[in-house]
């Protein structure tokens, strides 16, 4: 094999191996997010009948905005596998694809950032603090002990 081969390979497989991780990443955080505002969460912030029935509607509000980003970025890795797949793969075609990608994934996490600090203004400042110190579990798993987010590395209702 020439060097060329193994480098586009070797290309390959860290792209394959860095798309994984991002699929994953994105469905721990849909997971999660769904928990805060359909399960355990509700109970761990101790919310009011008024509270549910708000982030209820907040939540259907962000899946409707989510749904058809989910659903484009699902087609485009599907695409970008096949892209990878051909026999001689076209270099300007999946990097086309990769941005296409990338700009669902960041529009889809604009999304779940404007819900979180929608969510903000309907919880109160003790509600912010477990909803973050959740959300940092879900998100570092493993960090500290298990405990997600460093113990002080925010302050909910600062900002």
């Amino acid at each position: 094999m020439s060097k060329k081969v193994i480098i586009v390979l070797v290309f390959l497989c860290a792209l394959s191996l860095s798309l994984g991780a991002v699929v994953l990443f994105s469905r721990r955080a849909c997971n999660q997010e769904r928990q805060l505002t359909e399960g355990f969460g509700r109970d761990a912030l101790g919310l009011s009948p008024a509270q549910k029935r708000d982030l209820d509607k907040l939540h259907q509000m962000m899946q409707e905005k989510m749904k058809p980003l989910q659903n484009d970025a699902r087609r485009a890795r599907l695409e970008l596998v096949a892209l990878l797949q051909k026999p001689e793969p076209d270099s300007k075609a999946i990097q086309e694809k990769l941005s296409e990608i990338s700009r669902l994934q960041s529009e889809t996490q604009r999304i779940a950032v404007e819900n979180l600090l929608n969510m903000k203004k309907i919880l109160t400042i003790e509600q912010q603090k477990r909803l973050f110190e959740t959300l940092c579990i879900g998100i570092c798993p493993g960090s500290y002990g298990g405990r997600g987010c460093e113990s002080g590395s925010f302050t909910a209702g600062k900002n």
